[in-house]
């Protein structure tokens, strides 16, 4: 069974010749659990780099529904 993925700390950034999208993974770990969430927790940091804009910016708005905090969210509206 594999645990569910969540995001955080996602961050786009400008690059010379394009765009840096940075963003934790975050996974529970299996067995004894803390009552201290950052050891019951697997952190992966994780980069992407784009070229074009708008596909950074869609990846972003993708993680961002899955992140730790998605109900605060901002809504990203095309316009």
């Amino acid at each position: 069974m594999t645990s569910k993925v969540r995001y955080d700390d996602i961050r786009l950034e400008v690059a010379d010749k394009g765009f840096i999208l940075s963003f934790t993974e975050l996974r529970k770990k299996t067995g004894k659990q803390s009552t201290n969430n950052w050891e019951n927790e697997i952190r992966d940091y994780k980069k992407e780099v784009y070229v074009e804009g708008t596909k950074a910016l869609a990846r972003m708005i993708e993680l961002s529904g899955k992140a730790t905090n998605s109900s605060e969210s901002a809504a990203v509206k095309e316009g």
